[in-house]
């Protein structure tokens, strides 16, 4: 009963909103599939390693161990999205479903909704229970902070100078949404690394990052990125052990395949 999936990043068909609209978008579904009970996503660190990279469905089925493969690629224009999405079965190489969506850029959150939805109908033994509630929490209604934040992720995610691009990113993402909690918990995680890395003394970043993460999880308190960053900090700076592994185990608890905090956990352990 267990339904299998990996989103690969979406490819971008122009330049502008460079790569992380498309990475964003695939992040976001998968984050959010992986949540559907009866359902195991590949980790992102994982599908993301065929970002830009020609295989064909067999292997990436094999190498990531799913029996479907999510693809889609997006262009923007101006105010307009263009979102054409695939499923395809590994097994036979069956197209399950295809759909291509023109959306205003402003309605972003419901479009990845609507994606997600229809992939847990069509993998689903019962379709039509995934539409009882949104599947896909953005955390925002701000377009300009969501594509901010994404940005964010993206540079800090290169690490070295792209770390300083993130934290501006996700400090604007939070001057224009400042109930945004996952901005709050990258702007905590920037300080932490740049602490970690030298960039900023630990006497100066850390006490942001703590601020900024207890921001973070004043306003979403489910949210495991929060909990995480809140463990990190714990752990580097406060040598509050206890507490430490309380919020890894949290954190985990309510994102399991959320790969960094899984990374700074097996650190911390």
């Amino acid at each position: 009963g267990i339904r299998t999936i990996a989103v690969l990043p979406f490819a971008e068909r122009n330049t502008e909103g460079g790569e992380f609209l498309g990475d964003g978008m695939a992040e976001t579904l998968i984050f959010a599939l992986g949540k559907v009970p009866g359902f195991k996503v590949a980790a992102q660190t994982s599908s993301f390693t065929f970002k830009g990279k020609e295989a064909d469905l067999k292997t990436i089925g094999d190498k990531l161990g799913v029996a479907t493969v999510l693809t889609g690629s997006l262009q923007r224009s101006g105010s307009r999205l263009r979102v054409t999405v695939r499923l395809e079965n590994v097994a036979d190489h069956s197209e399950l479903w295809t759909e291509q969506y023109d959306r205003e850029v402003k309605d972003v959150f419901k479009l990845q909704d609507d994606i997600a939805r229809e992939v847990v109908n069509r993998l689903q033994s019962s379709p039509g229970r995934s539409n009882a509630a949104a599947i896909v929490n953005a955390g925002t209604t701000n377009v300009e902070a969501y594509s901010a934040y994404l940005q964010g992720r993206y540079f800090w995610g290169q690490r070295g100078e792209g770390i300083r691009k993130g934290l501006a990113f996700f400090e604007r993402a939070v001057a224009l949404d400042s109930t945004y909690a996952p901005a709050w918990t990258g702007v905590a995680d920037s300080y932490s690394l740049l602490s970690g890395y030298g960039d900023i003394p630990a006497r100066v970043a850390m006490p942001k990052a703590k601020r900024a993460a207890e921001r973070a999880l004043d306003l979403d308190s489910t949210l495991a990125a929060a909990h995480a960053a809140m463990a990190f900090i714990l752990e580097v700076y406060d040598y509050d052990w206890a507490g430490s592994e309380r919020e890894y185990t949290t954190a985990l608890r309510l994102a399991s395949t959320y790969v960094v905090g899984r990374y700074w956990y097996g650190m911390y352990l």
